[in-house]
């Protein structure tokens, strides 16, 4: 995984940073919060460099 996807992951955390966010980190769920939270493309493009 690069550094630019990284940061994303980031942003997404400090931007949400309650309880829901934890829950996700717990149960190693959060490639479902990158699906709901970028767009088709970059989703697609995320799973192509996995």
């Amino acid at each position: 995984m690069d550094n630019a996807v990284r940061q994303r992951r980031l942003t997404v955390v400090n931007m949400g940073n309650n309880g829901e966010i934890s829950y996700m980190l717990h149960y190693k769920s959060f490639s479902a919060l990158v699906f709901l939270n970028y767009s088709p493309i970059e989703t697609r493009m995320d799973l192509k460099r996995q």
